[in-house]
């Protein structure tokens, strides 16, 4: 089960419509419906903004038991050559 399949489950179990998701996580419908049924199952994932924004608004231990485990709960700000910033996992990985 991809991880766009156990989000849809999870707001059908709780009873959240994609209007209220996107309401919660700051997205359009347009946009939330569009990742929910076409980008995301093309993608086999969702992105990392979606989920962050999940994470902050349902928990981090909601979004643990739906999310594959590839984002932090706490991203740190690193530089990458020193001219473009980019959000890591650990910065002292860099």
């Amino acid at each position: 089960m991809t991880e766009v399949d156990k989000l849809k489950t999870w707001l059908q179990e709780n009873e959240i419509s994609i209007t209220a998701l996107a309401d919660a996580v700051g997205m359009s419908y347009d946009g939330t419906y569009q990742t929910l049924n076409v980008r995301g199952p093309i993608l086999g994932r969702l992105s990392d903004g979606l989920k962050w924004k999940f994470a902050q608004k349902f928990g981090v231990d909601i979004a643990g038991q739906i999310f594959d485990p590839d984002i932090s709960p706490t991203p740190s700000i690193a530089q990458n050559n020193g001219s473009r910033t980019h959000i890591t996992a650990d910065a002292e990985q860099q």
